[in-house]
């Protein structure tokens, strides 16, 4: 999976649960994710964020669709 992380101080609006990561607060991308991967959105630090779908050419460049460390499809089922 490949990471998004974020400027320092520009984790504030995931924290909160909003689900887009702007391309403003980007500071870099592992790798080169084709439209639509998921992506792994941490912190300046390093912490892991949340899980979503990458968009490069959008303004909005991740949707985050799941919050915290546990990827979507790691959660154990019932």
């Amino acid at each position: 999976m490949f990471d998004v992380q974020l400027k320092p101080d520009r984790d504030r609006s995931i924290r909160r649960r909003h689900p887009w990561v702007l391309s403003g607060a980007v500071e870099r991308v592992s790798g080169e994710p084709a439209p639509g991967d998921w992506v792994r959105v941490v912190g300046a630090g390093g912490a892991p964020l949340g899980f979503g779908h990458w968009s490069p050419h959008s303004q909005i460049r991740v949707r985050v669709l799941a919050f915290g460390d546990v990827a979507p499809g790691d959660v154990p089922r019932a």
